[in-house]
This record gives structure tokens, C-alpha cells and sequence, in this order.
């Protein structure tokens, strides 16, 4: 696969990429940055709307089959109509697509800012440590809403809870991780190995006013505490059986 005019450098167009957009040169981006304008049918895109690049009309129709396929376009009209006759929008994934074409991973970054608080939240705990957090929370949530149960009829009220699923995903992956292994670590893997005993203390103290965040990571460390202490319990126990057994041997070993 030949990435064309992308520069897979970039974060935005590593994900254009995912989406296999690089490889139909620029037909499928087109068609989408016209229906982000609003709907149209296959007749419409090609003899009124994509005048400039020429294609073929089997060309754009084969372009939305590819792009319904993928969950960036979708059938607006619920009628049994034909192929040709059927209307196309472009679904929430499709805009986060075209805004990451236009303006990179800021253009995607600001959409979901504004139609999710969550997202608005997590900015402001995660920039004093991390301050590529809005674009790898950005790429989180496109794929996120990609797999979720709405997917293509996604909107953007529903962009807060792939926020709250991206970032418990994330609390997860760091925090829990770091309650059983020391962060230090050199040979333990992830992005949690940079993240300091400080820095995840910082974070705590961020999230104690938001609700969501703070109620789900008490949970786990205190189900964590109770995994700890059921495991000193039971070292304990060994420990007493360890010296049961000795006594009794020493008692086993003393001459009559």
C-alpha cells in the first residue's frame, strides 16, 4: 500500500492512513468533504459536486461503497430504493475524518472539545504532565467510536462516553499498572513506565472533583488494597506454618 501524498509522519495522516484512504488516491477524501457539506446521492456527487477532480460515475459510486464500508458515510434514506438512488451523509466518524484533513489533529481535537465536558476534564487534569494528551485522547476516541455498538449512526452526544471509555482505558494502563509494579522499572514496558510516583499523585489530586474519573479509580485501588492484604495475609500464614515446621522438627530431632 503506497501512501501517496501522505506523510506518515503525522499524526493525523497515520490515521487517514489506518482508514486505507492513502490508497485510492484522492477520490474517497473528496467525496467526503462534499457530503460534510450536507447529503446528496450518487448522481449529485458526480455531475454536479466533484467536477474538479473527473471521475468516472462507477468510480464514485464504488468510492461510497468503500466509504459506507469503513462506517464514514452512511445511507440516510430508510426506503428500498436502489443503489443509485439512495442518499449518503456523512456519519460523526466521517467528520472527525475531514476535520483531520482540513486542520490535522487539531481540526478533530476541536469537535470532540466541543461536544464532550469529559474531554474538556481530562485536558485540564492531563496537560500539566503530558502534553500530547489531546491528541493521543483525539486518535482514542476516533477508534473507540469506530467499535462502538452505534458506530456509523453515532453523534456527537455520544462522543463523552468514548471519552470515559478512552480514558478509564487509560487509568488502566498507568495507574493500576503502577500500583503492582514499581514505575522505575526499566524492563517493564508501556507508557506507564515514564509516569512517576509524583506524577500519578498529581493526577489523583486533579481528578478528586470529577466524579466519573475519581469513584472508578477508588474502586480499583481498593480493590487492589484488599488484593494486597489477602495476599500479606496469606504470607503471614506461611510464615507461621514455616516455623510450626521447624519446631516440630527441632522437637523430633532432641535426644530422649
Amino acid at each position: 500500500m503506497h501512501s501517496y501524498w501522505l506523510d506518515l509522519s503525522n499524526p493525523a495522516h497515520q490515521i487517514l492512513y489506518k482508514f486505507g484512504l492513502s490508497a485510492r488516491g484522492k477520490t474517497e477524501l473528496e467525496i467526503l468533504k462534499e457530503l460534510s457539506h450536507g447529503r446528496a446521492n450518487v448522481y449529485e456527487l458526480h455531475g454536479k459536486r466533484l467536477r474538479d477532480i473527473r471521475v468516472h460515475y462507477s468510480t464514485v459510486l464504488r468510492a461510497l461503497r468503500r466509504l459506507e464500508k469503513k462506517k464514514l458515510v452512511r445511507v440516510l434514506s430508510s426506503k428500498e430504493v436502489g443503489r443509485r438512488d439512495k442518499t449518503y451523509v456523512c456519519t460523526l466518524i466521517g467528520e472527525l475524518v475531514v476535520a483531520l484533513v482540513r486542520n490535522g489533529m487539531s481540526g478533530a481535537t476541536r469537535i470532540i472539545a466541543e461536544s464532550s465536558k469529559s474531554f474538556r476534564e481530562c485536558i485540564g487534569v492531563h496537560l500539566s504532565f503530558d502534553s500530547d494528551y489531546p491528541l493521543s485522547m483525539t486518535e482514542s476516541v476516533i477508534w473507540n467510536l469506530l467499535e462502538s455498538e452505534k458506530g456509523e449512526i453515532a453523534t456527537r452526544s455520544d462522543l463523552d462516553a468514548c471519552v470515559r471509555k478512552a480514558e478509564l482505558e487509560w487509568v488502566n494502563s498507568n495507574i493500576v499498572k503502577a500500583l503492582i509494579y514499581e514505575p522505575s522499572r526499566p524492563d517493564l514496558g508501556g507508557y506507564y513506565r515514564s509516569l512517576s510516583r509524583s506524577k500519578i499523585l498529581r493526577y489523583l489530586k486533579k481528578i478528586t472533583h470529577i466524579g466519573w474519573i475519581s469513584d472508578w479509580v477508588v474502586r480499583v485501588i481498593e480493590k487492589h488494597i484488599e488484593q494486597e492484604n489477602e495476599w500479606l495475609q496469606a504470607l503471614e500464614d506461611f510464615k507461621r506454618e514455616v516455623k510450626l515446621t521447624r519446631y516440630f522438627a527441632d522437637k523430633t530431632e532432641q535426644p530422649l
